[in-house]
């Protein structure tokens, strides 16, 4: 969240660019890293859970 407070906040000074760049890099990153860790989740989740109830249930908390 810090990254992407200053990333936002570096669009003021377009002067930057490299800073904004390298902020957005990152941002992007995590965002990769945590559809990563969700998709790995999801995968658990259909390996350990044979109740299409309680998958359907268990998906949504991971979605919100």
């Amino acid at each position: 969240m810090a990254e992407l407070k200053n990333g936002v906040h570096l669009l003021r000074k377009l002067n930057e660019i490299e800073n904004l760049k390298e902020s957005f890099t990152k941002v992007n990153e995590y965002e990769n890293q945590a559809d990563d860790i969700f998709d790995k989740a999801v995968a658990e989740l259909f390996e350990k859970e044979k109740d299409p109830v309680q998958i359907i249930k268990i998906k949504e908390v991971y979605v919100d």
